[in-house]
């Protein structure tokens, strides 16, 4: 797949995600985490080892998708991994 367009996708993706007004409220997360953050290269290794080819879920994500946003999507998902 071509980077822009797996992009493309995640933007439709995502904008699907937020324009659904039927949604639930969200429920209120208490971070209390005393251990150390998550590292960007932990990520680029789990990201590294996911398996190829695989069927998608409900989230519609294939590791394509994440292998094609490259850095800005390892920051962004260890900003959310450290973030939960």
């Amino acid at each position: 797949m071509e980077p822009d367009h797996v992009r493309r996708k995640w933007t439709d993706c995502i904008k699907s995600l937020y324009s659904n007004t039927n949604r639930k409220q969200r429920p209120a997360i208490r971070k209390q985490m005393t251990g150390q953050s998550i590292s960007k290269e932990e990520i680029r290794i789990a990201v590294k080892t996911m398996k190829k080819d695989k069927a998608v879920v409900n989230d519609k994500i294939t590791f394509e998708m994440i292998q094609a946003l490259e850095n800005f999507g390892l920051d962004k998902i260890t900003k959310i991994a450290n973030h939960v």
